[in-house]
C-alpha cells in the first residue's frame, strides 16, 4: 500500500473552486428569496396602512354622521337591554332545568319507596308512607317554582324584539 501521499495543489483548486461556487449561488439565491420576502411584507403592511385609513375616515363619517343625544327610541332601549333579558333567560332555563331534575329524581324516589312497602299482606309502614308524601309534597312545590319561571320566561321572551 503505498503511502499517503501530501495534498497535490490542483485538487484542491477543482473541489475548492466548485464548492465556492455553489456556496455563493446558494447563499445568493437565499438573499434573492429574503429580498422578495421583505418586498411582500412591504405591500402587505401598505396595503394594511391603506385599509387602515379607509377604516378610519369611515369611523370619523360614522361618527359624524351619528345624530345628536336626543331622545333615545324604544328600539334603542330594547336593543341594549337585550343581552341582560339573554342572560336572564339562561339562568331562567338552567333553574327549571334543576327543578326539572329533581321532580325526575323525586318520582324515581317515590317508585322505588313503593316498590319496598309491603303488599296487601303485611302491614302498611307509616314512616314509608310519610316519607312519600313528603316527597310528593316537594315534587309539587318544585312543579310550582317551574310554572313561575314559565311566566317570567314567557315575560322575558316578549321584551326580544320579533324574528
Amino acid at each position: 500500500m503505498p503511502g499517503l501521499t501530501p495534498t497535490h495543489p490542483r485538487i484542491v483548486l477543482w473541489f475548492g473552486i466548485p464548492l465556492f461556487l455553489i456556496v455563493i449561488i446558494v447563499g445568493g439565491s437565499a438573499l434573492i428569496w429574503e429580498v422578495r420576502t421583505i418586498a411582500g411584507l412591504e405591500n402587505q403592511i401598505a396595503s394594511l396602512a391603506r385599509e387602515n385609513g379607509q377604516l378610519l375616515r369611515r369611523i370619523d363619517d360614522l361618527t359624524s354622521a351619528q345624530p345628536s343625544a336626543g331622545p333615545v327610541t324604544e328600539s334603542a332601549k330594547t336593543f341594549a337591554e337585550m343581552p341582560k333579558t339573554i342572560s336572564d333567560l339562561e339562568d331562567n332555563f338552567r333553574q327549571r332545568e334543576i327543578y326539572l331534575n329533581n321532580i325526575l329524581r323525586r318520582y324515581r324516589e317515590i317508585n322505588q319507596q313503593y316498590r319496598t312497602l309491603p303488599g296487601a299482606s303485611g302491614p302498611l309502614n307509616s314512616a314509608g308512607l310519610a316519607r312519600i308524601q313528603d316527597s310528593l309534597h316537594a315534587a309539587d312545590e318544585e312543579l310550582k317554582k317551574i310554572t313561575a319561571l314559565d311566566a317570567e320566561a314567557e315575560r322575558l321572551q316578549k321584551k326580544l324584539p320579533a324574528k
